[in-house]
């Protein structure tokens, strides 16, 4: 996750460095979240989505044991994709984040 200006934000929810990586395939996503001052990971899910019409849908099917209660939970956001960056606003949800791409 990062910041508009493309720089990685180690601010997550309020927690000081703790920054989240997310990997989009074709057909899944994986989200890590990391201590950035030591790179312990901190925990990660991992689950299907859909995008269709500007409208992204998360589920999560599977967890580690700290986010456990996230398994089966849906997210919607509104998503727009300029450049590199989607930019996603949580739809029922207080998740506002910006995503960079890195590589294909």
């Amino acid at each position: 996750m990062c910041k508009p200006d493309g720089t990685i934000d180690e601010n997550i929810n309020g927690i000081a460095n703790n920054a989240k990586i997310k990997i989009i395939t074709k057909e899944s996503f994986s989200v890590i979240v990391l201590n950035s001052s030591n790179n312990n990971t901190i925990g990660h899910f991992w689950g299907a989505y859909s995008l269709k019409k500007g409208k992204l849908t998360e589920t999560i099917k599977h967890t580690s044991p700290n986010y456990s209660r996230l398994i089966g939970s849906s997210f919607s956001f509104s998503a727009r994709v300029k450049k590199d960056y989607i930019y996603i606003t949580g739809l029922g949800n207080e998740m506002n984040e910006i995503w960079k791409k890195i590589k294909d």
